[in-house]
């Protein structure tokens, strides 16, 4: 009955269809309604979810350079005496400019009373002493606490810790001396900094958020809880960003696609698929593999999801961003340990060598040849950690652009023989080498402007790092000029052991080493081709190694000629330019010097030359005793010294005594320091650690000069 009341009307066929496509299509268009609710919900979740860990890596981060830079200054000798000695000017030098170095707005040391000793802060911050006295306890207990505290001024950042001697990095052998606080205003400024690096909207609030409507896109909202040092929540840090869906108008789509299956159902079918189910399928794809592909393809979709395009590849390229943020941060992390952990082994290596031939040097029965032979590497071992901590100093210079160039004129000839002359006699006499100087027969008749020390130090590290490959053969030193570029070209040249191919992308960089388990495994931190390669680029030149394993190598460097007649030059005194004195004179010489160690080990070598020492332990009791005492012929004269500096009491002295001859003793060699020495009238300098040799040659000079009533400076 039912089949003949179909086929009795074609309009009720179609009436009868019409209903059920209709209805099959509204169960398909309730089907889809679930499921692009369920998605709505999943992708609100993994977005919400996220922006959470993107939001907490964000300001971890943030923080990160504080608590490095409070975890540094922690362990350090010189802070721990400024607890016991509280040098005000000490503090506003090397403390308080930590405001200026980082997004810092308060610093201030309390001693172990909880009392404040010194603070320095921004002027965004007006509250004084507003650290709470319950907090020292948790941070005295802990070693190092971080929390949040609300002021009028708004909310504060504070980092605080224990400050322990270097020795004792982990804070777990010494009592703390005192503690250092760092505060941080969680201003406008900060927060427009998360802003652009988040892309989100940021704000502080107490509330909670939930998801919400921004305009027509959802937003998500993440928060970081900020609590106080009882670790109750002040406020939190909310994210909020708009996450493009487009639900609404994806819903009006589908309403139409309705009217358009009824009018056609072909046509919806076919724009169906083309609107809505690939683009759905695409972003499924994106959501589930994070699929490139399917993200240029979704940005070619017209309409909203060519906008979820763009903003699903934003979102690939933030988080690629705080990957390799991450990433750089861990390995800075382990470039870090490792380097501290080579330091460790290079330091206690020599210093292995001196505590432990010192104490077999109490042995009463040693043989004379045995003594020497103690002291001969003692010596060798001292050398060898002055040479670490001068690469040490020199690359914490490159790195923070300390260093200039320091222009000189140069007889470039006899500056390459003297490094050659004094490199020579330095080869091993098991070492087969034939080492060969190289001039133009035709050698540059002007003087060329150069900064010696610089130049120097690059040669003197290309052939170190020569003699130290090599164990037979030749090793060559020479230079060209390349008129044409203005250019001149040093060669460096040896037959050792050469690097293989694989390692020559990495020689300059830092504490690049052969590879420690090849047997030609040499020590030291790894730093001098680093430190020539900079200063090299340094001076408008450029380094290259040209190298073959087990044939040799040749390193190669160019530097700008410029000619120049302008002479003088200041520097540290060397056995070169030395007048040398057959007839040693006797005198009277005041040394200035706080340190008992450092004056005892001048003292005898003075006295060894049967000459009159005279100590003053500080820079006024120098002035006085050349004050009061004519009969003093020269003064050694530590820089630094409590009560009086070195240079205030060299300038005081020369009031006093125009002609007397004050050399400066300074374990400080940078060229800074060196005109600042020549600027102060100084006759010259000696650096520490001490060498007795240059010390007896100018003692013997100025006396000399002295008793013909002709005393000059050697600068």
């Amino acid at each position: 009955m039912f089949l003949k009341y179909i086929s009795s009307s074609s309009y009720k066929k179609l009436i009868i269809l019409i209903v059920v496509l209709t209805g099959l299509f509204s169960v398909l268009f309730i089907s889809l309604y679930y499921y692009l609710n369920s998605h709505e919900s999943e992708v609100n979740k993994a977005a919400t979810e996220q922006l959470q860990k993107q939001v907490h890596i964000l300001v971890e981060l943030k923080s990160e350079p504080i608590h490095s830079t409070i975890t540094d200054y922690t362990f350090w000798d010189t802070f721990v005496d400024f607890f016991n000695n509280p040098d005000v000017d000490w503090f506003d030098e090397s403390v308080a400019t930590l405001i200026d170095s980082y997004d810092i707005d308060d610093v201030a040391a309390y001693d172990l009373d909880r009392k404040l000793i010194r603070s320095e802060s921004t002027v965004n911050i007006t509250s004084e002493n507003y650290i709470p006295p319950s907090v020292f306890p948790l941070i005295y207990k802990n070693r190092f606490l971080k929390f949040y505290i609300q002021l009028p001024e708004g909310v504060i950042e504070v980092m605080g810790a224990t400050v322990h001697p270097t020795h004792d990095p982990e804070k777990i052998i010494t009592e703390p001396s005192g503690y250092f606080i760092i505060s941080r205003l969680l201003d406008k400024e900060y927060i427009k900094n998360l802003e652009q690096i988040s892309g989100a909207n940021v704000f502080l609030s107490k509330n909670d958020f939930a998801t919400h409507k921004d305009g027509h896109h959802e937003a998500i909202t993440a928060k970081i809880p900020l609590f106080n040092w009882d670790h109750k929540q002040i406020t939190s840090i909310v994210f909020s960003k708009p996450i493009n869906i487009h639900s609404d108008i994806i819903r009006t789509i589908m309403y139409l696609i309705i009217i358009i299956f009824l009018i056609n159902l072909l046509v919806i079918l076919f724009f169906f698929k083309k609107w809505i189910y690939k683009p759905l399928n695409l972003i499924k794809r994106i959501l589930e593999k994070k699929d490139k592909e399917a993200i240029k393809k979704l940005k070619k979709t017209p309409g909203e999801f060519g906008d979820m395009g763009d903003l699903f590849e934003i979102n690939n390229l933030q988080t690629q961003a705080l990957i390799k943020a991450k990433n750089k941060a861990e390995e800075g992390d382990r470039l870090k340990m490792a380097f501290l952990t080579n330091l460790s082994h290079e330091i206690r290596t020599p210093m292995n060598a001196v505590l432990g031939f010192s104490d077999l040097l109490r042995d009463a029965n040693l043989s004379e040849k045995e003594r020497l032979e103690y002291i001969e590497i003692i010596g060798k071992s001292g050398n060898n950690l002055v040479l670490i901590i001068d690469d040490l100093i020199e690359m914490s210079k490159i790195d923070s652009d300390q260093i200039e160039p320091n222009y000189t004129p140069v007889d470039l000839q006899n500056s390459l023989k003297d490094i050659y002359e004094s490199l020579i006699i330095t080869i091993p006499k098991n070492k087969l080498i034939d080492f060969q100087l190289e001039l133009p027969e035709i050698p540059i008749e002007k003087k060329v402007l150069l900064d010696i020390t610089k130049l120097n130090q690059i040669i003197t590290n290309l052939l170190t790092n020569a003699i130290k490959f090599t164990d037979h053969g030749f090793i060559k030193i020479g230079y060209t000029i390349k008129a044409s570029k203005n250019t001149l070209v040093f060669t460096v040249e040896d037959s050792g052991q050469g690097v293989h191919k694989d390692n020559l992308s990495s020689i300059f960089n830092r504490f690049s080493k052969i590879d420690k388990k090849s047997s030609e495994f040499k020590s030291g931190l790894g730093l001098g081709l680093a430190i020539s390669k900079a200063y090299v680029e340094m001076m408008g030149g450029e380094l290259s190694l040209q190298s073959e394993l087990n044939k040799g190598s040749t390193f190669t460097f160019t530097l700008p000629l410029s000619f120049d007649t302008i002479n003088g030059n200041f520097g540290e005194i060397s056995p070169d330019n030395l007048v040398a004195k057959n007839n040693e004179l006797i005198g009277t010489i005041l040394v200035a010097e706080d340190d008992n160690i450092n004056f005892l080990l001048a003292n005898k070598l003075i006295t060894s030359k049967n000459h009159t020492v005279i100590r003053a332990v500080n820079g006024f009791e120098a002035v006085e005793i050349c004050l009061n005492n004519l009969e003093i012929d020269l003064v050694l004269m530590d820089i630094r010294m409590p009560e009086m500096d070195g240079f205030e009491a060299m300038k005081r002295i020369k009031l006093i005594r125009p002609d007397l001859p004050i050399i400066a003793h300074t374990a400080f060699v940078s060229e800074e320091i060196k005109l600042k020495i020549e600027d102060a009238g100084f006759y010259g300098y000696v650096k520490k650690p001490l060498q007795k040799d240059l010390l007896f040659n100018m003692i013997n000079e100025l006396l000399v000069n002295i008793s013909k009533n002709q005393p000059h400076k050697t600068f």
